[in-house]
């Protein structure tokens, strides 16, 4: 090949890498908006090695803080931080999660007092609708 074809060639192939980049990182999107996070993860890391690329790394971050792995997400954050110095974004999410973790209060027992709230309100109306 001539050197004059050469950085066409270059050109082209940054672009599919570019293109099938995107769309691997759609597709684990699409598999953690709908729950399928070990699917989602594998396709993130490719060959068993974590990725590099800071958006993907915040979609670990999202899914780990989802699944109640917090120090994972903390450390997909920070790393995603560090490729990306200064993003508002990873510097907010980290934020949040320590006042989350310094809140000290597990968030199952957040939901078990809700659901035990609500079941005494209901009992409460019902009382009061039959005996009134």
């Amino acid at each position: 090949m001539r050197a004059d074809q050469e950085q066409p060639c270059a050109h082209a192939r940054l672009m599919l890498e570019e293109f099938f980049d995107q769309i691997r990182f759609a597709r684990a999107t699409e598999l953690a908006q709908a729950g399928r996070f070990p699917e989602a993860e594998g396709v993130l890391s490719q060959k068993g090695r974590l990725t590099e690329v800071p958006r993907e790394l915040d979609l670990l971050a999202r899914m780990s803080a989802h699944q109640g792995r917090f120090q994972d997400a903390r450390r997909f954050w920070e790393a995603a931080l560090q490729k990306a110095p200064g993003d508002a974004t990873y510097q907010r999410c980290l934020e949040r999660l320590a006042q989350f973790e310094q809140s000290n209060q597990p968030i199952d027992t957040v939901l078990a007092w809700s659901v035990w709230l609500a079941i005494a309100c209901g009992v409460a109306v019902l009382f009061f609708a039959c005996f009134s």
